[in-house]
């Protein structure tokens, strides 16, 4: 059998998976959630054989390039303590097979039985899609059909939405915790989660508003979900999400590990209904101001909609997006504070007096170099004094001895021999 990558097998071995029943079972998870995913966009494609799964893909693929600038920030931004490629597009990937998956399984039985259950009537799928906002004039409708598309659009897909990506994140948590060190790792995963659905999710209404309307809105849907190259909608709300689980592994703190998850689901919920509402009412006032009074968002000219997208959200989340900025620049001084601290008992060893004066100066939200290191040799080694500083907080906090960690052992042997192999 070949050999895991020793950051991946470490991220293993340091969790529950290194047990047998625990990998089994986390197999089995893996394996039904996948088949329900498939299952998922199978039942749907399937209802149109002949058009829908090349448009699908044609549009999964535009979306997924559209993604990659958001991929490449969260990449920079996992810096300190770069996991495993595997787990980190794995993660990505989660969101974009499974989670959309499962929720075009669930959401149109589930979502109606919610709404009947309420003496509704469901919706149909147009209530689904931000865009579909503007195609019906409300004078033409009565309330009790306004209350109801509202209702579905609001409050539903949220629901549904974020309780895959809720899934997602438990997962990666019960079976992956070495993963699990910052509020700034918590971010990461979520919005990785979040962005995979937002990619899946945007191929979706594409294809769906063809199917519907014949009419191939490539541009209207990329503008009106990738304003901010990726880093919006699912991707902000997962990154919320994901803080409250980051803060809750960080703490001792037994009422803060339930609380802080509970908390931050509750703000996701919340963006994602002020999306839903306020943020495509406002970008709804700003395409009349433009001159685009009684166009359906839908029809607008793609400049012009990525304009009034992108100002609503501004106007509307930008509380939210402060405060992920926050928590990721108090992530790092915590992550920089842990890393300090750890790695003075290890000056002499597996860092040099040199290297430590350059680690106490900080390095803010730059890369930190090691001097004498050609680049990619200096990444390498100080990756590995990152990895070996944060696992060493991760057994203190958990009550044991780093001294006695292998784990630890095995970072100070990557990282003399990185200085060994380097030219």
């Amino acid at each position: 059998m070949p050999q895991l990558p020793p950051s991946l097998a470490r991220s293993i071995s340091a969790s529950p998976m290194r047990k047998t029943p625990v990998v089994i079972a986390f197999v089995t998870v893996l394996t039904v959630l996948l088949a329900a995913g498939l299952i998922g966009y199978g039942l749907w494609l399937g209802q149109h054989p002949s058009r829908a799964p090349g448009i699908f893909l044609l549009a999964l693929l535009a979306a997924a390039a559209l993604a990659l600038p958001g991929l490449r920030f969260l990449w920079w931004l996992d810096r300190n303590e770069r996991e495993a490629p595997l787990i980190f597009f794995g993660i990505f990937l989660f969101g974009v097979v499974v989670s959309v998956g499962l929720a075009l399984l669930i959401a149109g039985p589930a979502g109606n039985g919610l709404l009947q259950g309420l003496g509704l009537m469901p919706a149909d799928a147009r209530s689904f899609d931000p865009l579909s906002q503007s195609t019906l004039p409300l004078e033409q409708i009565g309330r009790a059909e306004i209350v109801k598309l509202s209702f579905s659009r609001a409050i539903v897909p949220p629901l549904f939405e974020e309780g895959v990506k809720l899934l997602a994140l438990l997962l990666l948590i019960i079976f992956l915790r070495a993963e699990f060190d910052s509020v700034r790792d918590g971010i990461i995963y979520g919005a990785l989660v979040g962005l995979g659905f937002m990619v899946a999710e945007t191929a979706y209404y594409v294809t769906d508003g063809f199917l519907r309307t014949g009419t191939l809105a490539f541009g209207q849907q990329l503008a009106a979900r990738f304003y901010f190259l990726g880093l919006n909608g699912h991707t902000l709300f997962g990154a919320l999400m994901g803080a409250g689980f980051g803060l809750a592994r960080r703490t001792s703190a037994r009422w803060m590990k339930i609380l802080a998850p509970v908390v931050f689901v509750i703000l996701a919920l919340a963006a994602h209904l002020v999306q839903n509402t306020l943020t495509i009412s406002v970008a709804g006032l700003l395409s009349t101001f433009l001159g685009f009074e009684n166009t359906p968002l839908a029809q607008m000219p793609s400049v012009a909609l990525w304009l009034c997208m992108a100002t609503g959200t501004l106007f509307t989340l930008g509380l939210f997006y402060a405060a992920v900025l926050e928590l990721l620049q108090e992530g790092g001084r915590w992550e920089q504070a842990v890393i300090r601290a750890e790695l003075a008992e290890e000056v002499g060893t597996a860092v040099t007096p040199e290297e430590y004066g350059l680690i106490e100066a900080g390095w803010g939200w730059g890369t930190r170099v090691i001097p004498n290191f050609p680049d990619a040799a200096g990444h390498r080694i100080a990756n590995a004094q990152n990895e070996l500083a944060l696992r060493k907080w991760r057994v203190r906090h958990e009550g044991g001895d780093p001294a006695a960690d292998p784990i630890v052992i095995a970072w100070r042997q990557d990282i003399a021999s990185f200085r060994r192999s380097s030219p």
